[in-house]
C-alpha cells in the first residue's frame, strides 16, 4: 500500500509521515528520485531547487512527475512525504495540464492520499516554530496558499483521499484520525 501525505508547508506532513512509518512499519519516502540520481537527501533537494529555479512550469512539472513516478514504484508498503498535489498546485495550468493528465494515466496514484490542512495563521506559526529563519516566511504566495486547487486535482483524477484539518489537533490526534482512515483501505490495525 502506498499512502501519500499532502498539504502546504506547516500543516504537519513530515510529522505525520514519520509517525505513521514508526507505527505501521512502512518505508518512508521523501525524495524517491534520489536513488536513481545516486545522491543523498541534501544533494537531491539542491537538484530539485535548481530545477524550480529554472522558472519553467513544464520542466518543473515533468521533473517532479518523474519523481512522483519513482515513488509509486515502491515494491513495499510506503508513506510518501508529498506526492503530486503540490507540483500541481504550483505548476498546474493550461501549459502543463497534459503533463498531469499523462502522469496520472501512465503512473497512477497512491492507494490513499491524506490531505492535511490548516489555516494560514496556524501554518505560519508552525513554520516559525520549526525555523524562524525559514525562507518560506518571506514568500507571500506560500503563506497565502489555499486548498481549492488541491481538492480540485484530487476530484478530477479520482483519488482516494481524506482531508484532515490539523488546526486544533495535536500530532497524536492527527495520527489517530489518519490510522482510522487507513484502516478503511487496508487491514492495517490502529
Amino acid at each position: 500500500m502506498i499512502i501519500a501525505i499532502e498539504g502546504h508547508d506547516g500543516v504537519g506532513k513530515t510529522t505525520l509521515a514519520k509517525a505513521l512509518v514508526a507505527r505501521l512499519g512502512f518505508v518512508y519516502i521523501k525524495h524517491p528520485i534520489k536513488d536513481i540520481l545516486s545522491v543523498d537527501d541534501d544533494r537531491c533537494l539542491e537538484i530539485i531547487k535548481n530545477v524550480i529555479k529554472s522558472d519553467s512550469p513544464k520542466l518543473i512539472a515533468w521533473f517532479l512527475a518523474f519523481n512522483d513516478m519513482c515513488a509509486l514504484n515502491a515494491d513495499e508498503n510506503a508513506i510518501l512525504d508529498r506526492h503530486s498535489l503540490l507540483n500541481y498546485y504550483w505548476n498546474g495550468g493550461t501549459a502543463t495540464e497534459a503533463i498531469f493528465e499523462l502522469s496520472q494515466k501512465l503512473f497512477g496514484k497512491p492507494d490513499l492520499t491524506l490531505l492535511l490542512t490548516a489555516s494560514n495563521e496556524v501554518r505560519i506559526d508552525r513554520i516559525k516554530k520549526r525555523d524562524s529563519k525559514d525562507a518560506d516566511l518571506k514568500n507571500t504566495a506560500i503563506l497565502k496558499a489555499d486548498n481549492d486547487k488541491l481538492i480540485d486535482y484530487l476530484e478530477k483524477y479520482k483519488f482516494n483521499y481524506t482531508i484532515i484539518d490539523t488546526d486544533s489537533l495535536t500530532a497524536e490526534e492527527v495520527e489517530d484520525i489518519a490510522l482510522r482512515e487507513i484502516s478503511h483501505y487496508t487491514n492495517v490495525k490502529e
